[in-house]
């Protein structure tokens, strides 16, 4: 890069013409090339080769069929992005999308780097995401509508970056930073707005999902993923969840009962500090337990085939031989 030597902020730049016209007749570099190189604007450099008297190459010109131009712009790709498939700059891009006048996006989506996709429209995994999410997801979004949907968590587990990674790279780009000073991971990706369904941070069930068998236990999985706990203690397996959500937890009671699971619903510990001593909770905090066994058979059995988050599915694999051995169940 040449020597830029500056009286004020408003002296000119000092480009040496026999470096410009190595650049430009040589190397056959572009203005825009060489704008970059020199860290300046391509209109500099053609005020340069017009003062040095250099002769200058003719307009390139790369015609790109409109709708061809449509489809890539609003799918998400950057003007650079599509500039270096046709060999362009992004400028020239932006003049076509100009005269083609098509609608150009809001400020969100030109920052656009990864492509984002659809939701599968799939209601058994909108159900699940929904449960995962109101155990363990921070959800948001700008006012404007076209704005994109951020999806971030904090977590010490890697086996839950896994299970976050598993669910949301098929939609966009995952950022993972850490661990940091707690040894903590930050989880973070952006969807687009046909994620919409997760924003809400319900405080019941939505109705959807209960009227639908499927669509509960999906929910069910999700959210014990996400805040439950399966387990073998004094040689009997347990499934507890256990969290602030009154109503929701209520409703899984409710579910629960249907299908002949005796489950407890119970008050766990009123908002103060715990009996330990050790934990403070903010709010009452709920639990839905299910201790019996023959109820167990029927729970991870609607369970085995939902749960993702692999230490969960390994606890009821666990939890499953434990009824085995007691002859609840019998191995397959």
């Amino acid at each position: 890069m040449p020597n830029i030597s500056r009286t004020n902020h408003r002296s000119p730049y000092n480009f040496p013409k026999d470096e410009l016209e190595k650049l430009y007749l040589i190397d056959k570099l572009s203005t825009y090339r060489i704008a970059k190189k020199w860290k300046c604007d391509p209109k500099t450099v053609w005020v340069y080769l017009q003062r040095y008297k250099i002769p200058t190459r003719p307009r390139k010109v790369v015609k790109i069929d409109s709708d061809n131009l449509k489809s890539l712009y609003m799918s998400g790709q950057s003007m650079a992005t599509i500039g270096k498939s046709y060999g362009i700059c992004a400028a020239a891009v932006h003049r076509k999308i100009h005269n083609t006048k098509i609608n150009p996006r809001n400020q969100w989506e030109a920052n656009i780097k990864y492509v984002r996709n659809d939701f599968s429209g799939d209601n058994q995994e909108k159900a699940y995401l929904i449960g995962f999410r109101l155990g363990d997801l921070h959800v948001e979004t700008r006012k404007e509508p076209d704005s994109p949907i951020r999806v971030s968590s904090g977590t010490t587990k890697e086996v839950q970056l896994k299970l976050m990674t598993r669910l949301f790279s098929p939609y966009g780009h995952i950022w993972i930073s850490g661990p940091h000073a707690i040894n903590e991971y930050q989880f973070e990706t952006k969807l687009n707005r046909s994620f919409d369904f997760l924003l809400p941070k319900h405080k019941q069930v939505p109705d959807w999902i209960m009227r639908r068998e499927s669509n509960f236990w999906s929910f069910v999985a999700g959210y014990t993923d996400a805040e439950g706990n399966i387990g073998v203690y004094t040689n009997r397996a347990r499934f507890r969840i256990r969290t602030y959500d009154k109503q929701i937890l209520f409703q899984i009671h409710l579910g629960m009962q249907k299908v002949r699971i005796k489950s407890l619903f119970t008050l766990e510990c009123k908002a103060g500090i715990s009996s330990s001593g050790k934990t403070k909770h903010n709010q009452d905090c709920w639990g839905v337990v299910v201790n019996h066994a023959p109820s167990l058979a029927i729970l991870f059995g609607q369970l085995r085939s939902r749960l993702l988050h692999a230490k969960r599915a390994n606890d009821l694999r666990i939890a499953t031989d434990n009824l085995i051995k007691r002859g609840y169940l019998t191995s397959s």
